[in-house]
């Protein structure tokens, strides 16, 4: 019977939907003080609704649901009822805290007369908040383009998800308060603001990623470097301790073969990072098939994370839920869905491998250095570290260079320490960029630096990343291919890798071999990250391909704010005609790179090859010729 028009309205609105992390557990551990804190949450997250103008419509259970009048409302909500209730927890055992996770989505709803709503967009809400960490909040690609950088928040992309009961994936973005976050109209991390002589973004990503763990890492003592050298149960001091244990199919989705698999992958992936020990897979085989106790498995494991999967049939999907458990609470801190078809193809379960091995381990270096990082001693090298990864985020012409003076004194107390001479590398090459023209003395300086940590650690993976960037910035494209190569054998799983080999398909000219490259890189850790996306739209153009450029350019330019991105869709804009399009286009580059000509566009710097230079003055230069930029 249809609910009668009178009863009920649609409208838009931000919607906040949150849930207690754990609540059972809690519970179960001590019911009267989960109680109190219960209620103090819900205390807070209804002053906080009130202060932002919004409407509790629910609260039952330990969940809560409101609506607002605008995402941005939402938003400051959400963020400051988990302050209150972090704020109130100080002092409480962590494994004895209540946490919230809390979605936010912007989208329509039908509200009745009595105060209850309905809809997709009260569902989708729900879906965000089981994907947020607890004590986090995640929030839909609409609350993200409705906010901007209006809220003073940074987001953190987590990627398409498959939700349930959502006929549409959701793109999902973990919401920050921190200025050094990236925003939808801020360049991100400072130090990724550069072109770089090969468009150099996810050289970047090793070098946060590094740096982050540096700083964790220099807590344990000056010679953690030869870790690698030691059994994991010697190398004590090393917090990042992980064991995969048997991943669990239904027996609809697969035969329990692809689910053995995945386990060996994922755990072969996870020790392939240096900075992890994971445990002996025949030590985990006495876990499979039971109901497990976190605390219980890590206390006889010796281990901090333990690493779940489920494999399930999903129609005519196969559907992969992922989890990271933290063994000292027992809780649940992260978890990922993933699908594929049904049965997979041989290639879909290799890319599901790198995906899963991918994103665990992102999970486990963010979560580690969050809560590990408090407990770094006043070692020499990791007071160093640490200054060197605060410098970065300052002034992106004076950050590199203080960093690399703090990565120089933690290299006079240990010469060999393989974090600081991989990120003192990445500040010679961000050198190389600072000028527009090549400095000879600057990218001798990078190769060698290079070349010092290939001879200290053969087996570090970054170091080999780094090293092919600054062959390829030689045009020693052999062994530039090599290095990559080396980088990719020993961590197959890093898509960054994957788009560096491409960048250097593309700049020997063999642009479908590069964006091939691209799109697997993209299928590893989908949607991909701006550079990626950039990068495919740049092949694509150089292979005159302009419809199917323009999209992957206007998805980079809308994550963040950056003058390639402008160039390269003025050139595209002109070659299809779009007269309005390229005049916008071509304003905003001006406006972000005043005084470009056609003769200084840095493409013409990017390679030597012959075929590479003909493709840019072919398809970029006659496009930006046709848009009106100057010759010189």
């Amino acid at each position: 019977m249809a609910v009668p028009e009178l009863d009920q309205h649609r409208r838009l609105a931000g919607i906040l939907a949150a849930d207690a992390a754990g609540f059972s557990r809690l519970m179960a551990l001590d019911e009267a003080a989960t109680v109190t804190a219960l209620d103090a949450a819900r205390a807070a997250f209804r002053e906080a609704v009130e202060a932002h103008r919004g409407r509790v419509v629910d609260m039952a259970g330990d969940s809560v649901l409101a609506v607002f009048d605008t995402a941005s409302a939402a938003i400051a909500a959400a963020l400051a009822a988990q302050q209150a209730i972090e704020s109130r927890a100080t002092g409480e055992r962590p494994d004895r805290r209540l946490h919230f996770r809390v979605g936010v989505h912007l989208g329509e709803l039908i509200e009745k007369a009595d105060g209850s709503v309905y809809g997709d967009g009260v569902n989708i809400a729900a879906r965000l908040q089981a994907l947020a960490t607890p004590g986090g909040v995640a929030v839909s690609e609409a609350v993200r383009g409705a906010v901007g950088g209006r809220a003073g928040v940074g987001f953190e992309d987590m990627g398409t998800q498959a939700v349930k009961n959502i006929a549409e994936p959701v793109h999902v973005y973990g919401l920050r308060q921190a200025a050094n976050v990236e925003s939808p109209q801020a360049p991100g991390r400072r130090w990724r603001r550069s072109a770089g002589l090969l468009r150099r973004r996810p050289f970047a990503l090793a070098a946060l990623i590094g740096a982050v763990l540096a700083l964790v890492l220099a807590a344990g003592a000056l010679g953690t470097w030869q870790w690698r050298t030691q059994e994991p149960a010697q190398a004590s001091f090393w917090p990042i301790t992980v064991a995969v244990l048997p991943f669990v199919a239904d027996g609809g989705a697969t035969d329990g073969a692809w689910a053995d698999a995945l386990t060996q992958s994922t755990t072969t992936a996870l020790s392939q990072w240096k900075w992890v020990s994971v445990t002996a897979p025949g030590r985990v085989q006495a876990y499979r098939g039971r109901v497990i106790d976190a605390k219980q498995v890590g206390r006889e494991l010796d281990v901090r994370y333990l690493v779940e999967a489920d494999i399930r049939a999903l129609g005519d999907k196969v559907g992969i839920t992922v989890r990271l458990v933290e063994t000292r609470g027992g809780t649940q801190i992260w978890a990922r869905d993933f699908e594929t078809g049904s049965p997979p193809t041989s290639q879909q379960k290799a890319l599901m491998a790198k995906r899963l091995a991918h994103r665990a381990r992102n999970a486990i270096s963010a979560l580690a250095f969050e809560r590990e990082a408090g407990q770094a001693s006043a070692h020499p090298v990791a007071v160093q570290m640490a200054l060197a990864s605060s410098a970065w985020s300052n002034d992106e012409n004076a950050g590199w260079r203080a960093a690399r003076v703090h990565y120089d004194k933690a290299l006079q107390i240990d010469p060999t320490f393989m974090p600081a001479l991989v990120q003192r590398a990445w500040t010679l090459e961000r050198e190389c960029n600072s000028a527009d023209v090549r400095d000879t003395a600057a990218l001798a300086a990078f190769e060698a630096a290079t070349a010092r940590a290939i001879a200290v650690d053969p087996l570090d993976d970054e170091a080999w990343m780094a090293r092919a960037v600054a062959l390829s910035y030689l045009f020693r494209w052999g062994e530039a291919f090599a290095a990559i190569e080396r980088a990719i054998t020993l961590a197959p799983y890093k898509p960054n890798y994957i788009a560096m080999q491409a960048n250097l398909h593309s700049g020997v000219g063999r642009q479908a071999e590069a964006e091939a490259g691209y799109l697997q890189a993209i299928a590893v850790d989908p949607p991909g990250d701006p550079f990626m996306l950039r990068s495919l739209c740049a092949t694509r153009l150089l292979m005159g391909r302009h419809d199917e450029a323009a999209p992957d350019c206007e998805r980079a330019a809308a994550r963040v704010r950056w003058y390639e991105d402008q160039m390269l869709l003025t050139a595209i804009y002109a070659h299809q005609g779009d007269a309005a399009r390229t005049a916008l286009a071509r304003a905003e580059l001006l406006k972000q790179r005043p005084g470009l000509t056609i003769e200084n566009n840095f493409y013409r710097r990017l390679s030597d090859a012959p075929l590479f230079l003909q493709q840019v003055r072919e398809h970029l230069e006659s496009g930006l010729r046709k848009a009106g930029i100057p010759e010189r």
